[in-house]
């Protein structure tokens, strides 16, 4: 029981010891370099990317065909939307610039052909995939 007393008493004494009031904390000021700054920021740039899907005449699919796209990048893997699709049966994803298939799970409808597009930044990017069958 001694020993527990001991230590713990040795231990508040270090623990007081080691947080000195009286003591000034020095803040260090972060600098980074603008050129890495940049960088890193076109590394995180999103685009938004538009996917619509379209029957084997080019017309755009009723709402009750609920379609569910996704987008699969090497690199990123599979990437989902957090929304359905708007009135005007678009689907919007938020994507880094680069090559993906575009593809989806079919609903009512099949025969929907994947298509391979390449996000670009600053322009409008819109895919549609088309059901050849219904």
């Amino acid at each position: 029981m001694k020993k527990l007393l001991s230590t713990a008493a040795l231990a508040s004494i270090a623990i007081f010891y080691a947080c000195n009031p009286q003591e000034k904390a020095s803040t260090i000021k972060a600098t980074a370099s603008p050129a890495l700054n940049a960088a890193v920021e076109q590394n995180q740039a999103l685009v938004t990317v538009k996917i619509r899907a379209v029957d084997n005449k080019g017309q755009r699919i009723s709402q009750e065909q609920k379609f569910s796209p996704y987008a699969y990048s090497e690199t990123l893997g599979f990437v989902y939307p957090k929304k359905g699709a708007n009135a005007a049966g678009i689907v919007e994803l938020t994507l880094k610039p680069g090559t993906y298939l575009f593809n989806a799970y079919d609903g009512q409808l099949s025969g929907l052909s994947p298509q391979r597009f390449e996000v670009k930044p600053n322009q409008e990017n819109l895919v549609t995939l088309r059901y050849e069958a219904e």
